[in-house]
């Protein structure tokens, strides 16, 4: 654990607003130190939510993520120096006004005076599936409209060796997308398929394949 404890203490966190329950406490809960901030987990989720209440977005509407951005994210940029703001994160379902990437283009043009410095995208399906996964921030970048992309969640389903062969075609390709700024894989915790071994005292076989990744 305490291993552990001090891997996590060299992490790079970068702090997001949730959603709209949490907003008094933006400014405050930032670390001095930090300039950079997310605003919104999967804001697209309102499906999902109401087929699954623990699927975990935001669920919010595009004028009401636009409102909370005016009214709590924008003004960081004042009250924290060049602090670099990201767009709400959203899922890779279908892109429609709701949902996806649609949303996000639809948030996007309605809060034309945002000072949204980097788009924020999950992605999450089969190990078997790269090429999609490349698709996707290819559809991406029209949205991006020349902004950097963070792939903040991205998640291969399969068996270790398929998620391994996923590493080796998709980890390349991003590191040399000169847009693709970072990228996380979700998560790191113990189980199957996680970063973290079950010993909580170091990387699981995975980890370290996806952490010292050189195919």
């Amino acid at each position: 654990m305490a291993l552990l404890a001090a891997f996590i203490s060299l992490a790079n966190a970068i702090p997001m607003s949730y959603n709209n329950t949490i907003f008094p406490r933006v400014d405050p809960e930032i670390p001095a130190h930090e300039r950079r901030g997310i605003a919104f987990n999967n804001p697209d989720f309102v499906h999902h939510f109401a087929v699954q209440p623990s699927a975990g977005g935001a669920c919010m509407s595009v004028a009401d993520a636009v409102a909370g951005w005016n009214e709590h994210i924008q003004p960081l940029k004042s009250l924290k120096k060049q602090m670099y703001l990201g767009s709400p994160a959203v899922s890779n379902a279908a892109a429609t006004d709701s949902t996806g990437l649609g949303w996000l283009a639809k948030f996007i043009e309605a809060c034309s005076g945002c000072d949204v410095d980097f788009i924020n995208i999950h992605w999450y399906d089969r190990a078997d599936n790269a090429a999609y996964f490349k698709q996707h921030i290819e559809d991406a970048r029209k949205v991006a409209q020349g902004r950097p992309i963070w792939v903040t969640e991205f998640r291969a389903e399969g068996t270790d060796e398929q998620v391994k062969r996923f590493f080796d075609e998709v980890l390349p390709w991003m590191d040399g997308s000169s847009d693709v700024a970072r990228y996380a894989y979700f998560m790191a915790r113990p189980g199957p398929g996680m970063l973290i071994n079950d010993a909580q005292d170091g990387l699981s076989d995975l980890g370290a394949y996806y952490s010292f990744h050189d195919p």
